[in-house]
């Protein structure tokens, strides 16, 4: 299902780890509607966690890591976030928030793995988020603009369509987790059983990426 840097995960090991995670959320009552910031590097652990906060029922908050500390508070408060998804060496990032959980998924998946990985039930519906994306704040402070999943369905459908993507296709994910247009690209692969390569946690390069593109 995704690649990243030589590791994977297969489609069965994303649905456990996924599934996991969602039980996990769901003992901190997350459910519809409810906001959760993700703020990770590219990694595995990425797409586990959209995955586990959907499957919980949720909606995610993507929080680029590498965005200023004050922008990053902003959207935290503007968001009214109350659970936030990160990694070990950003938990210092977002300790002064005291209504703030911050789970660090590296560190603490020890715990996470003890949930159940069978599929919870689905809670969210058409009308429900499935996620707030923050605008670029060039006009002023960023906005935070709400997705449902009924529109969302509908654009994921068109585009797969479109561009007639299958099980066959390997996509690279090379754009911030931040960026609206980003987060299609991280369903349209896998929702046709393809393979997502993401790009590595490095500055923007054409000869790398020609040669991710070749490789894979």
């Amino acid at each position: 299902a995704v690649e990243y840097q030589g590791a994977v995960l297969t489609y069965d090991e994303l649905n456990r780890k996924a599934n996991q995670l969602a039980h996990f959320l769901r003992n901190k009552g997350i459910g519809p509607d409810s906001l959760v910031g993700i703020s990770l590097e590219r990694s595995l652990d990425v797409i586990v966690g959209i995955y586990g906060i959907l499957k919980a029922g949720g909606a995610y908050v993507p929080l680029d890591p590498s965005y200023p500390e004050q922008r990053l508070r902003y959207m935290i408060d503007a968001a009214q976030l109350k659970v936030l998804l990160t990694q070990e060496k950003f938990t210092e990032n977002f300790k002064d928030n005291e209504k703030l959980e911050v789970i660090a998924l590296d560190a603490e998946w020890a715990m996470i793995s003890g949930e159940l990985e069978e599929n919870p039930k689905p809670l969210a519906t058409l009308e429900n988020l499935i996620y707030v994306i923050f605008t670029s704040g060039s006009t002023g402070q960023p906005k935070g603009a709400a997705v449902y999943h009924k529109g969302f369905v509908n654009l994921l459908e068109w585009f797969v369509t479109e561009f007639s993507i299958t099980a066959k296709d390997r996509t690279l994910l090379f754009s911030s987790l931040s960026f609206d247009l980003t987060q299609k690209n991280l369903y349209a692969t896998l929702i046709r059983g393809g393979s997502l390569h993401l790009y590595p946690q490095t500055p923007y390069e054409v000869p790398l990426l020609s040669r991710l593109i070749q490789d894979n």
